[in-house]
């Protein structure tokens, strides 16, 4: 019986550890893709997020407007003019690239993190 206690105790630990573990990836990955990222295959397509919102930009012309979450590896977007979602797999996230695959089609979106200017006004 005491195996058993000692047994579940460890599991319990295990899968509390495990599970925290991921809530602060969640938390860094959201902070992480805050930003301004461009397309490495088409300069004119930009993507930035904010807290709450992914917005997508095409030749400097706002093109969409995005809520939304990150769950996992996973970000799923919910277009605020239409309410259709999106579903993305956060295959690759640092301080300078993103990498999407847009589980619609299975295409790979590549970026990089534009860098801001810090003498600029």
């Amino acid at each position: 019986m005491k195996d058993m206690k000692c047994a579940f105790v460890f599991m319990f630990l295990f899968a509390f550890s495990f599970t925290w573990k991921n809530g602060i990836a969640q938390a860094n990955d959201r902070k992480m893709i805050i930003g301004r990222w461009v397309s490495v295959d088409d300069r004119k397509y930009v993507v930035v997020f904010t807290s709450t919102e992914k917005r997508e930009y095409y030749d400097k012309a706002l093109s969409s407007v995005y809520s939304y979450s990150i769950k996992n590896d996973s970000l799923i977007a919910k277009d605020k003019s239409d309410g259709d979602v999106f579903y993305y797999s956060i295959e690759n996230l640092s301080k300078k690239y993103l990498s999407l695959m847009y589980l619609g089609r299975g295409n790979m979106l590549l970026f990089r993190r534009e860098q801001t200017n810090k003498n600029s006004h």
